[in-house]
């Protein structure tokens, strides 16, 4: 009996475990994806921009392991989903700007949204 007990409680740590490992996993592939979201559409507002910021870098080599065919595949899920996020927003009497866009606010929704999820979860 304390046999199974021992079996059972090692097959639920290492259960756990996994589950954490992937859960960080999902949390840093999100990250990435906020990043490049971010990146790519001031790139598209200005071409000359360069952030200097080496998050996607660090995201992928030093904290997830990720194929190069799945983080190709991540990448053009991003650029699909974030493409147009760069473009005006429609005018409005409380913008005085006819270029004020709203890169930031929508990165962020696209990195809590479930799509974004489903698509890292089904990628792991």
């Amino acid at each position: 009996m304390k046999k199974t007990a021992f079996y059972i409680g090692i097959f639920l740590f290492s259960t756990n475990l996994s589950f954490s490992q992937k859960t960080d996993k999902i949390k840093e592939l999100k990250s990435f994806a906020l990043s490049v979201c971010i990146q790519d559409n001031y790139r598209k507002l200005n071409p000359e921009f360069d952030s200097k910021d080496y998050t996607n870098s660090f995201i992928v080599g030093d904290i997830v392991t990720i194929s190069t065919s799945n983080l190709e595949k991540l990448r053009y899920f991003i650029y699909d989903n974030t493409k147009d996020f760069y473009k005006p927003i429609p005018s409005s009497a409380s913008y005085e700007d006819n270029n004020a866009n709203m890169v930031c606010y929508n990165c962020i929704e696209f990195y809590n949204s479930k799509k974004l999820r489903k698509f890292i979860k089904n990628l792991l």
